[in-house]
């Protein structure tokens, strides 16, 4: 899954690691699991792990404002062969009071 964390503010924002972003499949909770290295290809298409961006050589740990500051990446997760998108939704505890949910299409 390709993930942009975005700051369309005045200030700094926190950026959530991988680890903050889980897939909820019906109940059933799948991690985020890193590869070894920040390259990965996905369809084909070479791009970076979002855990690599975020304090290796782009982002540390905050978003600054602006398009050309924002952390991006794919997440991998381990999943079923029996998989459907149609029933996960993508959860990410941005702090103790804040989530954000994404239902997958």
């Amino acid at each position: 899954m390709y993930v942009s964390v975005l700051n369309t503010g005045k200030n700094a924002v926190y950026a959530p690691s991988a680890k903050q972003f889980v897939l909820n499949d019906n109940g059933m909770l799948y991690n985020y699991s890193s590869v070894h290295g920040s390259d990965v290809i996905i369809d084909k298409v070479t791009g970076t792990q979002y855990d690599y961006q975020i304090g290796r050589g782009g982002t540390v740990w905050y978003v600054q404002p602006g398009k050309s500051n924002r952390a991006d990446g794919y997440l991998i997760y381990e999943i079923p062969a029996t998989f459907s998108p149609k029933m996960i939704y993508m959860v990410s505890n941005l702090d103790h009071q804040n989530q954000a949910v994404w239902r997958l299409t």
